[in-house]
């Protein structure tokens, strides 16, 4: 991570009138608050916004054409599997304005954490909740149990923790052996977590807030990062948050990764379940 921001900071302070980075890195295990940290040192309020990829090379070379959605589509001339695509975004002219968009509310009282091992799944990891092994938490307050459709299950109420201004969700990666949980985003210790909770209003009501505030801005194109969580919950009215971006913004272009990210003049980082 250090080598490659120090690569991509090389590039940067050659390019006058840096406005913002766009970042697609490939790989769960990839410290992503790192490589931001770096690339944005000295860089004022540099906003750095995109999502993990997480290409799956071993499906994608077995398949079919008939088994790719028609508007799957690549851009280069090779698939990266381990590492970080970036693109800078540069120009005198050029004006960026990043939002964030999330939607879900705290519930629930404050949680104490215990930090657990770094593995292979993204940059954080809860050993314990209030002194039990983490994964217990969902079954204690909402009768989940870890299994293939733990995601659909808990997707209304992802545990969330309060940094500086901003609400952070987070969806756990993966459950290890002792049922401690690993997260996309880094834990501190001092950190607590409660549930949050979603509903279809708040949520839509919060992607429509920031339309408007986009639309202020005036843009000519317009990029959003999108989170699965929330096609998890909204299911067959996930469409309309891009549907009603597009109405406003022709030139729209929006993903779904593993998660998003959104960090700009120290606030926020790597998201879940939210719009960037």
């Amino acid at each position: 991570e250090q080598t490659a921001a120090a690569q991509l900071r090389d590039k940067m302070d050659w390019i006058p009138s840096v406005k913002g980075v766009g970042l697609f890195p490939s790989g769960t295990e990839l410290e992503v608050s790192t490589f931001i940290e770096i690339t944005t040192k000295n860089y004022g309020d540099l906003p750095v916004f995109g999502a993990m990829a997480c290409t799956d090379v071993k499906f994608m070379m077995q398949s079919t054409p008939d088994e790719f959605d028609e508007n799957v589509f690549g851009i280069g001339e090779k698939i990266m599997p381990h590492g970080f695509t970036a693109v800078i975004f540069a120009g005198e002219k050029l004006n960026v304005m990043m939002d964030y968009i999330l939607g879900w509310k705290p519930l629930g009282k404050e949680l104490s954490i215990k930090i657990g091992p770094k593995e292979k799944y993204g940059e954080g990891s809860i050993e314990l909740i209030d002194g039990r092994p983490a994964v217990e938490i969902y079954q204690k307050y909402l009768g989940v149990g870890w299994d293939e459709n733990f995601l659909w299950n808990v997707a209304e109420f992802p545990l969330m923790v309060h940094r500086g201004y901003e609400d952070i969700c987070m969806l756990p990666l993966a459950k290890g052996d002792n049922g401690e949980l690993y997260f996309s985003a880094p834990i501190e210790k001092h950190e607590n977590i409660r549930f949050s909770y979603g509903n279809r209003s708040d949520i839509l009501g919060a992607s429509e807030a920031g339309r408007k505030r986009m639309y202020k801005f005036k843009p000519e194109a317009v990029f959003l990062s999108m989170c699965g969580n929330r096609i998890n919950y909204l299911q067959d009215e996930a469409h309309i948050e891009w549907d009603n971006y597009k109405i406003l913004f022709p030139e729209l272009v929006f993903c779904h990764g593993l998660y998003e990210i959104g960090l700009q003049d120290g606030h926020g980082g790597v998201l879940n379940s939210s719009i960037v």
